[in-house]
């Protein structure tokens, strides 16, 4: 269902409103992830059939609290061999300031030009970079803003705004990921920043311009919640509180998931638009 949102946004985009370019961009965080996390998962069940045990490559990396932490989270195997074989050998933290900061830009620098040759995924690896550097100059400034409105900054309030801004943050650079050429990241970022408008007419146009009805729409959106839930049964390590901890409940979590799975993939066999997984394409 995703999938035909991102087509036709990214294919008309010049007539794309800020708010369908807007849903796009969070349904793709998604859509890269479920694409990415689904087979790697495949990876691991199959390989575990025959008795050998694969590293897990995602860590629900949507609930990272900073980019360093979504980097611990997501396409693990690739960020321990950028840290063992580039950020190691480059002095890791334990250089000077501007050393560490140079050396996390070469290491990200890298990780875009692995995906490809192109200026947008270097932007893409750059951004992630100064995201992270920004984020540990200002670590302290931070948490002290936050004692001094008596918050305190490891609660789980200042833990779900962390959170939620690392994810705006990751979806941000997900712009350069997905765009066809630097032109049309820019295009979109231009749309995501100032065309929106209040009116049935500008609601409609937003709908069309993803190519999907409202109810569509609202299928998407409620199935992130619900997959972001369903995340600790892939580990079944659940806590005394969750009610996963249930075999009936996780017998019915499984048993929706399935028919969500077989609803989505007829509308997706109903549809002209074709899809593929990502990465494979690097």
């Amino acid at each position: 269902v995703i999938v035909i949102y991102l087509n036709n946004t990214s294919n008309t985009l010049a007539g794309a409103t800020g708010l369908s370019v807007l849903v796009a961009t969070v349904l793709f965080s998604f859509q890269i992830y479920c694409d990415f996390s689904g087979y790697s998962d495949i990876a691991v069940g199959c390989a575990k059939l025959f008795g050998i045990n694969l590293t897990e490559n995602f860590q629900s990396p949507y609930r990272a609290k900073s980019i360093k932490e979504f980097w611990n989270r997501w396409h693990i195997s690739l960020s321990r061999w950028l840290r063992d074989y580039i950020y190691f050998p480059l002095g890791g933290s334990r250089v000077k300031k501007w050393r560490w900061v140079l050396n996390v830009l070469i290491v990200f620098f890298i990780s875009g030009l692995w995906h490809g040759a192109s200026y947008n995924f270097i932007i893409w690896g750059v951004l992630h970079a100064l995201f992270q550097i920004i984020g540990a100059f200002t670590l302290k400034y931070r948490n002290a803003a936050w004692s001094k409105m008596k918050v305190d900054p490891s609660g789980k309030a200042v833990c779900i705004v962390r959170t939620c801004v690392t994810f705006v943050l990751v979806s941000f650079t997900w712009i350069f990921f997905r765009a066809n050429s630097f032109s049309d990241a820019l295009l979109a970022i231009g749309k995501l920043f100032s065309d929106y408008r209040i009116g049935q007419s500008y609601m409609s146009a937003t709908v069309a311009g993803l190519g999907m009805g409202v109810f569509g729409l609202i299928y998407s959106l409620l199935g992130i919640p619900f997959m972001l839930n369903l995340e600790p049964l892939k580990s079944c390590n659940f806590g005394k509180q969750n009610v996963l901890r249930n075999e009936w409940v996780r017998f019915a979590a499984y048993v929706v998931m399935t028919v969500c799975t077989i609803c989505a993939w007829i509308y997706l066999q109903s549809s002209d638009i074709g899809s593929s997984f990502i990465y494979f394409q690097f």
